[in-house]
């Protein structure tokens, strides 16, 4: 998909700093978390977006040794009016965009009223 449509994925994809064009738009409940931790140059990071504000919140779920880290593949339900984007690194490049949207936050996310 192509941000520069929507407005309001345009907007999500500069709060997060993320200036490529591509994305993907995963439409579901839960998320499982994966790759918290460096391994061969690639690490995601997991970012909270309140679709009403675009406030952006990263939590630190990367720790010092892999094997410490609670957070690696653990399932989190999606609350509502929260959106959660994966980024990172991939091989030492900035990675794609993975955006995850709740069913019923998904017009909110893209910038259409609900009917």
């Amino acid at each position: 998909m192509d941000y520069r449509s929507p407005k309001e994925i345009a907007a999500i994809c500069k709060s997060l700093g993320y200036r490529r064009k591509k994305y993907a738009l995963y439409v579901t409940e839960r998320v499982t978390l994966q790759g918290l931790n460096w391994s061969g140059g690639s690490r995601s990071v997991y970012t909270a977006i309140d679709l009403a504000t675009g406030h952006a919140s990263t939590p630190n779920l990367s720790r010092p040794h892999p094997m410490n880290n609670a957070a690696e593949g653990v399932t989190v339900e999606l609350p509502s009016g929260t959106a959660l984007a994966k980024t990172g690194t991939f091989m030492g490049k900035p990675s794609m965009l993975y955006l995850y949207v709740r069913p019923d936050n998904l017009m909110a996310a893209i910038g259409q009223e609900t009917v």
